[in-house]
């Protein structure tokens, strides 16, 4: 797996653990905010802190691992506290998924081909398992939906994608608002055009256009207009 891989996968898990957590933790919504939510609750896990802030712990720290400060050492805490987390809350898809995005994060920082391999690998396993035991949680589906959309196409995940944002588009329709419609149209988009479909990219592309949202309809029409 070369660098031009492994940018694929740091950016779009970047954005995944942005984009998942909307279910059922609350982000903060700037880096200050979230570095000191999370002093508050490693502080917490020194003294007796439960499931929830477990929770709530590792799915931040996913967001920084992600967003704010891409860095291996960061990215090894974000694993250990979703480690922990899952252990504490084994029946949460959605965390376990996230685990997964991170594990794939691990891939950027190995130093053989084989080790970057066996971090993706993982990552998706583990993204699956969480899929199959929940089929309809909207965190998990994200989780990996958005990881298939970044990864090299070698690796044969890009049908996941496709089949990840239309379940999504099924289930929730527009019940989460205009932007996240313009989202999942927009990488409906994305899924159709890296399998070649490009008469189905154009269509879903046009849908989340005319949705007018500020990000994700730009977005799909500066696709457009490529």
């Amino acid at each position: 797996m070369n660098g031009k891989y492994l940018f694929m996968i740091i950016t779009l898990v970047s954005y995944l653990v942005s984009t998942s957590v909307f279910a059922q933790t609350p982000i903060p919504d700037t880096a200050t905010e979230r570095e000191n939510r999370v002093r508050l609750l490693e502080a917490a896990l020194d003294s007796n802190s439960n499931a929830g802030q477990q929770r709530e712990l590792a799915m931040i720290y996913a967001v920084i691992a992600g967003l704010d400060s891409f860095k291996q050492e960061t990215v090894n805490k974000a694993d250990k506290y979703l480690a922990a987390a899952t252990k504490s809350n084994p029946k949460d898809y959605e965390l376990m998924a996230t685990h997964g995005s991170v594990l794939a994060m691990k891939a950027a920082f190995a130093k053989s081909s084989m080790r970057q391999m066996m971090y993706v690998k993982k990552g998706a396993r583990k993204m699956d398992r969480a899929i199959k035991k929940d089929p309809d949680n909207i965190g998990a589906r994200l989780q990996r939906g958005n990881n298939s959309l970044g990864l090299p196409l070698f690796l044969k995940r890009t049908h996941f994608a496709l089949k990840d944002f239309k379940h999504i588009l099924d289930q929730v329709g527009d019940r989460k608002g205009r932007d996240f419609k313009a989202m999942i149209l927009f990488n409906l988009g994305q899924s159709h055009s890296l399998m070649k479909q490009q008469k189905r990219a154009v269509d879903f592309w046009n849908q989340a256009k005319l949705l007018n949202t500020n990000y994700w309809s730009k977005k799909a029409a500066d696709k457009l207009n490529d």
